[in-house]
């Protein structure tokens, strides 16, 4: 593996990433693990798109980390629900449980549809989808 090595500049160019000492860094060199990487898995990924989509997922993981959350998206996973459906589930008052579905379809995760004086909710993204019923298959499965 290669060592750092800093550039000596007259100043440092925008965006440049620098040592501790504020010396520029060789842009080849910090791109070498991702450049190894990507040869070892002969894969052509872009590391900051991969950046990207590690901070949507865990935006997404935070999103399942709250048990009360969770059980909604299990609860979701077997079909459309209303909150007052919702608040017996989870045995919460109505206020709770509208403030975890209003973070939920903030994060794009559930939507929100009328029916006559209700409200239904049912799981919005496939991705999302796909892994709640993974889960929902593993851990939220009556036996």
């Amino acid at each position: 593996m290669a060592k750092w090595r800093s550039v000596q500049t007259g100043a440092n160019e925008p965006g440049a990433v620098q040592d501790k000492k504020g010396q520029q860094l060789d842009q080849a060199l910090l791109e070498e693990p991702v450049r190894s990487a990507k040869a070892a898995l002969g894969v052509d990924v872009d590391s900051s798109q991969m950046l990207v989509n590690a901070r949507k997922t865990t935006d997404f993981l935070k999103s399942l980390s709250h048990p009360m959350r969770l059980v909604i998206l299990c609860r979701l996973a077997e079909g459309g629900t209303r909150v007052n459906e919702l608040e017996t589930v989870l045995d919460m008052p109505q206020a709770a449980v509208s403030k975890q579905l209003s973070r939920l379809r903030d994060e794009n995760l559930v939507k929100a549809t009328r029916q006559g004086r209700f409200m239904v909710y049912e799981l919005a993204d496939d991705r999302a989808r796909r892994v709640v019923q993974t889960l929902y298959e593993e851990f939220c499965v009556r036996d």
